[in-house]
């Protein structure tokens, strides 16, 4: 199996940070990644992982569109992490043909600090969301504060919720590994580490 992960940006940050995580539990499949950045300043990273693709930017509708529809034809899933919706961009990922979409929602807000262009955002997403249902085969949410806000009310038992991308046990407290460490800094008694 096929999976196409969307969308890389330019900074590493924290949505980026779960993808990585994220991907790292799909050694069954071969992974993608989607982005409309030429560079990115983690492609190192990104590159032990799987492949990436940079395609148009959504203002370059058509031929992103012609870029989507490429890959549709080499992978078997989309995955896309969001923040909001737009539908403009879901239309065109369904007209490309992806076999699944996948759609999580990472977010409760869109993220502006000028009002105007947030309104916007949100105009835009209210209008999107209520044809989530038509363009996604699965949905996933961070919480769900975020499944509600990417998919809305009418959606609340259509998504699940992922708690974490990561594998929490590697943070568990180990109390075998506390003594080896103690032992190689010759520590005793009551020490605060930090």
């Amino acid at each position: 199996m096929k999976v196409l992960f969307g969308y890389l940006t330019f900074e590493y940050r924290g949505g980026v940070k779960f993808q990585l995580d994220f991907t790292k539990n799909f050694s069954n499949c071969e992974v993608g990644f989607i982005t409309s950045n030429p560079h990115i300043k983690y492609e190192d990273e990104v590159l032990k992982i799987g492949k990436i693709h940079v395609i148009p930017p959504t203002k370059q509708y058509k031929q992103r569109l012609e870029a989507l529809k490429k890959l549709s034809k080499e992978y078997d899933i989309l995955y896309l992490n969001k923040a909001t919706l737009n539908s403009f961009e879901q239309k065109m990922v369904k007209s490309a043909g992806f076999k699944k979409v996948v759609y999580h929602s990472h977010s409760t807000v869109k993220d502006v600090k000028n009002p105007l262009i947030r309104a916007g955002y949100y105009f835009l997403h209210y209008i999107a969301r209520a044809r989530i249902n038509k363009d996604a085969d699965k949905m996933y949410a961070c919480s769900n504060e975020a499944g509600l806000w990417l998919f809305g009310e009418k959606n609340r038992n259509n998504f699940t919720v992922v708690n974490n991308g990561i594998d929490t046990d590697v943070f568990r407290f180990n109390p075998e590994l506390r003594e080896k460490k103690r032992k190689e800094l010759g520590r005793s008694g009551f020490t605060i580490f930090h």
